[in-house]
């Protein structure tokens, strides 16, 4: 959670390493060991000598075994069994006898360690490496509970027998045990019932009680893990989850492994933070909730100890509120974090804490821009407070939501770009983790393709997003999917972005096959499903309606408003446009530039300025031009402050198209051509063909002026407007639109019907015109055939933009 150096407010730092050993079956069995091996011949037992190369051997068998990983009994076995064969025999001898004897012989077992501890000379010295690991062994089984006990015992016998085997449990005990140890076989029968009990209670608490076990052919047991690897399983999950959330385990195979984990133990207060971090990938509010409640009692409760908490650990109740903020934030529940974020600040203050008060400044700037208000000089504040208190990583979210922020307000490009190159340079010679340093590359890259998107410049963001897909970072887990790679949000950002702009270029199965990918990367149940989910559904609604089918894109709307509201309600706009429901579409328009007006999260000015640009067209299909000009222009005002340029193109191409229809033909023609350029460049399919047809309308329109004056005009207007109406088709195909394919093949029949009267009426004056006048004729009624097939075809929809009468 919120570290108080580097945390963040974000709901879930890994948790480090345990902060103990606790209890297991193998650090009993070197508890055995170390037993057998302090034996003295004064103990009742005849110890043979051991030579100098065998003291050396048992010596660094020891520190091995304290240093290493937990082993199986039978490598246990093996190793003890290379030091001294004697040694070897009286450890399985030992450990019969703990099995064997329940709770009971494990209580006498550690009172053994005390009585040799205690000596007058003792074998192994208190203060010693091996009096020390006997030392926090004792005080682990010291705050046991009796049920957790038990639980010990059956691991052990889980433990054990894995060495001697099942069938051959009875025998061994009873051929070589006997003559360490004296009690009745019916006492050591209800000691095994005693064991097989406790294997159907469930003890503790934790995130599945009551559901099934996990079956034996798991690959990891969670209940017969050390504590060492227990940690590492928890620290790879929890970072995985945060950094690589399809690299990790699945929820629901996560959620048993930790169910498993905390009936083993309880009182494992990470287990309850990753538990927290797992429900919030599935979006379960109250879990997620219980779990961070769970985390922070248990983890406070440990550290204690019952003395002064330090100020600065991350486990005090301040920390405990910011982390409860950051979650009901994450969730939406502004009201609720605003007060667990007024407790937290509180504390803070009381303890004169500058870290978690700055992490406080952070989550405070993000609730206040959830509300729509726009905190510019509180998130400047907040990153230059965090650079003075040494808070790279929260210094560095601050720039990036003043960078959101700026960009929302009209900022030049250039400030915000030099901010975030600035930000990343400072980034990376403050971080020293390699996944952390990779991670905020990718972010600020993903920014970067959302900020090439908002201005127009598709290239710029394909190109960006192209080096998001292919950026292989140094990570310090292996992921599943192979080395060097992270799923990270930012990568599914970067796929969405791709998706999208393949679309826009009239390539839906390319588009499709990068969703396919982002589907294998991040699957349904992982949190960052939502952001393919959306594309993908945003993309069948733009191939529906430019297909001339928006009665199937209608069925669509709803999803996309579950995901997004305001990229739902800018859909329906377009749906009931391609209906030629026209007086729906202006209302609902009407409420949405309400909303934007408002500033509810996630309707930027961007959205305001498209629906200006939409109800302006819509105007305009309603055959009046005159409404639509100023509501066109106040779009090309608002796309020129945000630095929009390629809202600002089309916004231009629509106010040309509007003053064609005023008889306003040179203005129009000479708007167009100003913008015709970035269009080609970096506008979609649909924006080219529009534009291009927009110009050629134009260039008709100034012919037939040229012909009016003068009857023996060249026909030059004529000639351009045939060559960029066959390129603008061209361009309608690629996107798959039918219905403005066939408004294309009716301009070109008019222009060419238009050039074959203006040939024949020059036949006189030259010879050549003859042939061409052919030439168009044929062509005139080549595409005559055309659209009449398509228009027999097809159903002209009403909402469809007027089109201009050629000569």
């Amino acid at each position: 959670m919120a570290a108080p150096a580097e945390g963040g407010v974000c709901v879930g730092v890994c948790p480090g390493a345990s902060r103990e050993d606790g209890l297991s079956p193998h650090a009993l069995g070197v508890l055995a060991l170390l037993v057998e091996a302090a034996r003295t011949d004064g103990d009742g037992v005849h110890v043979p000598s051991r030579t100098h190369a065998q003291r050396w051997k048992l010596n660094e068998l020891l520190l091995t075994l304290l240093q290493g990983c937990d082993i199986p009994l039978s490598q246990l076995h093996t190793c003890v069994l290379d030091c001294c064969i004697f040694l070897a025999d009286r450890l399985i001898q030992r450990l019969g006898v703990v099995v064997l004897g329940g709770s009971q012989a494990m209580e006498t077992f550690f009172l053994s360690f005390e009585e040799l501890l205690s000596a007058t000379s003792p074998t192994i010295g208190r203060h010693g490496l091996l009096g020390m690991f006997v030392r926090r062994m004792l005080l682990a089984y010291n705050r046991l509970s009796f049920a957790q006990t038990r639980r010990l015992c059956h691991q052990l016998r889980k433990y054990w027998q894995g060495y001697i085997g099942v069938t051959q449990a009875n025998s061994a005990v009873a051929g070589g045990i006997m003559e360490v140890t004296a009690g009745s076989g019916e006492a050591r029968t209800g000691s095994w019932l005693e064991m097989e009990a406790s294997d159907n209670e469930d003890i503790g608490e934790g995130p599945s009680r009551g559901d099934e076990p996990m079956s034996g052919d798991d690959d990891l047991e969670m209940d017969a893990l050390s504590t060492r690897r227990a940690a590492f399983f928890l620290i790879q999950q929890a970072d995985l989850v945060q950094r690589a959330d399809g690299a990790a385990l699945a929820p629901r195979d996560l959620h048993a492994r930790l169910s498993s984990l905390l009936r083993a133990n309880p009182d494992c207060d990470e287990a309850h933070l990753v538990s927290c971090l797992n429900t919030v990938r599935v979006r379960d509010t109250l879990s997620s909730l219980h779990s961070l409640h769970h985390y922070y009692d248990r983890a406070t409760l440990s550290t204690s100890g019952g003395g002064v908490e330090p100020r600065g650990s991350a486990l005090n109740p301040r920390y405990a509120a910011l982390n409860m903020a950051a979650l009901h934030s994450f969730f939406g529940h502004l009201d609720e974090a605003r007060l667990a974020l007024q407790e937290s600040i509180s504390k803070a203050e009381g303890q004169n804490d500058q870290v978690c008060l700055q992490h406080c400044l952070s989550l405070l700037a993000h609730l206040e821009r959830a509300r729509g208000v726009r905190c510019v000089s509180q998130l400047e504040l907040s990153v230059r407070k965090a650079s003075q208190v040494g808070l790279s990583l929260t210094s560095w979210l601050g720039v990036q939501a003043l960078v959101c922020a700026r960009a929302s307000l009209g900022v030049r490009p250039s400030v915000l770009l030099r901010s975030l190159s600035e930000a990343e340079r400072v980034g990376g010679r403050a971080q020293h983790a390699m996944s952390a340093l990779a991670q905020r590359k990718l972010n600020n890259s993903a920014l970067k393709t959302a900020l090439w998107n908002l201005y127009g410049k598709s290239v710029m963001a394909c190109q960006q997003a192209q080096r998001m897909v292919c950026y292989k970072p140094v990570v310090d887990f292996p992921s599943t999917h192979g080395p060097g790679e992270t799923n990270t949000e930012a990568l599914c950002v970067a796929l969405c972005h791709l998706a999208r702009l393949h679309a826009h270029q009239g390539l839906y199965q390319a588009s499709m096959e990068v969703i396919d990918y982002a589907r294998e990367k991040f699957p349904h149940d992982t949190h960052v499903s939502r952001l393919w989910k959306l594309v993908e559904l945003a993309v069948s609604v733009q191939r529906e309606v430019s297909a001339g089918r928006p009665h199937v894109a209608e069925a669509l709307i709803p999803h996309i408003t579950a995901l997004n509201p305001a990229e739902g309600m800018y859909s329906q706009v377009n749906v009931l446009r391609a209906q030629g429901r026209l007086l729906e579409c202006a209302q609902l328009l009407q409420n949405l530039m309400r909303l934007c007006e408002e500033n509810r999260p996630g309707y930027t000015p961007e959205l305001h300025a498209k629906c200006l640009l939409a109800l302006g067209e819509v105007h305009v299909a309603c055959g009046s031009p005159e409404r639509a000009v100023p509501l066109l222009l106040r779009a090309l005002q608002e796309a020129r402050t945000q630095h929009a340029h390629g809202l600002l193109s089309s916004a231009a191409v629509s106010l040309a198209h509007a003053q064609l229809l005023l008889s306003q033909a040179e203005q129009a023609n000479a708007l167009v051509r100003g913008v015709v350029c970035g269009i080609l460049a970096h506008g979609t399919m649909c924006e080219r063909a529009r534009a291009l047809r927009t110009l050629a309308q134009t260039q008709a329109a100034l012919s037939r002026t040229a012909h009016d004056s003068n009857i023996n005009a060249s026909p030059e207007w004529m000639e351009k407007c045939v060559e960029n109406l066959e390129q603008a088709k061209m361009y309608h195909q690629i996107a798959g639109e039918t219905t403005r394919v066939r408004d294309v093949l009716y301009l070109q029949a008019r222009a060419h019907h238009a050039l074959t009267t203006h040939y024949v009426g020059a036949l006189s004056t030259d010879a050549q015109h003859a042939q061409r006048a052919h030439t168009h004729h044929v062509l005139r009624n080549k595409f005559s055939r055309a659209f009449r097939d398509m228009q027999a075809e097809t159903i002209t929809s009403p909402g469809c933009v007027p089109l201009v009468a050629l000569p």
